[in-house]
């Protein structure tokens, strides 16, 4: 029986192997697969893959680098939850045309418009809360301009195209 593994068959790395991230190339790599100098010239730059505690963190987030504790060699977070499956304008998951044909359209505001609309409320509530004003902001940029299901676009005056 050979044990060489072919093109065609998927790898799956020994157990217990440790994987690191290369920033110089921007992959994920494992002593399984012949060490960590494989990718680039600069393995004393590899970082640990070590992901953020949800618990601690309380919100989904992209891949990035940090410092477990100030003055540590930094690791790497793949990221939690934040895979954009449907991102803004995507029709992935919006339903069919004959379908759609059957629903009575209605206004549409994203939840993220509708909380930038109750934190306007909040400002004029709490002039002196100068951090209202960019999280209000915020939440417009998160809109993700049409309803995932039915593709109707957000009807918040902040979008240029809202009828």
């Amino acid at each position: 029986m050979s044990e060489h593994i072919h093109d065609d068959e998927p790898h799956v790395c020994k157990p217990g192997a440790t994987t690191y991230y290369c920033p110089t190339v921007g992959e994920t790599e494992s002593d399984c697969h012949g060490g960590f100098d494989v990718c680039c010239a600069h393995p004393e730059l590899h970082q640990q893959l070590l992901q953020c505690s949800w618990a601690h963190v309380h919100a989904a987030h992209e891949p990035h680098s940090w410092e477990p504790q100030p003055g540590m060699k930094p690791v790497h977070c793949e990221g939690q939850g934040a895979v954009a499956v449907n991102p803004p304008g995507s029709t992935t998951e919006q339903l069919p045309d004959d379908v759609l044909a059957l629903l009575s359209p209605r206004h549409y505001l994203s939840t993220a418009c509708e909380t930038a609309r109750l934190l306007d409320g909040a400002i004029i509530r709490n002039p002196e809360r100068d951090d209202l004003p960019g999280l209000r902001d915020r939440m417009h940029q998160r809109c993700r301009l049409n309803h995932k299901f039915t593709g109707t676009l957000c009807g918040c005056p902040c979008h240029p195209t809202a009828a």
